[in-house]
């Protein structure tokens, strides 16, 4: 038997918030990985120890390096520069989230993604992740959720979308 907050007829939920710098970061996290870094040292390594060409080894593990020391070091720069230049960064957006689609409205513009548009999502005891291809990525904090209205919320992704986590 289904939950009652999933029995609801709910024919939209309508969300407003401002996005905090936290929940940004967190969104780029998920879909942003350093294990492709991590492996290129460790082949590297493998590679010297094998006693490979040198050259091959060390360059695989520098290139390891500077993966991991971008993702680890430089993102969270880039990421809080990225954060700043948005012109709206502290205005309210507003979503409407229903069996077509997500339409969300800033200060800037609006616009709507059909299902089909996005590939996967992420849920975070923060936050949803809302993922379209190639790098487009909506964030809506679980605190503009209404409590009655999460687990509705959570089984629409699950049943319209891809989880990742």
């Amino acid at each position: 038997m289904m939950p009652p907050e999933m029995q609801i007829p709910i024919k939209s939920i309508h969300l407003e918030f401002v996005l905090s710098k936290g929940e940004f970061f967190e969104g780029q996290r998920i879909f942003c990985s350093s294990l492709v870094g991590f492996f290129l040292m460790l082949e590297g390594a493998l590679l010297f120890f094998l006693h490979v060409e040198w050259f091959i080894g060390s360059f695989v593990a520098a290139f390891g390096f500077y993966l991991l020391l971008k993702r680890l070091v430089l993102w969270p720069w880039k990421m809080s520069r990225e954060f700043k230049k948005y012109p709206d960064h502290d205005a309210v957006r507003t979503f409407e989230i229903d069996e077509n689609g997500v339409s969300a409205r800033t200060s800037l513009g609006s616009g709507t993604l059909l299902w089909a548009r996005l590939s996967k999502f992420a849920e975070t005891e923060r936050a949803f992740f809302l993922l379209a291809p190639p790098r487009f990525l909506h964030t809506i904090p679980k605190r503009a959720v209404p409590p009655e209205l999460l687990g509705f919320l959570t089984n629409l992704l699950s049943q319209k979308l891809t989880r990742v986590r």
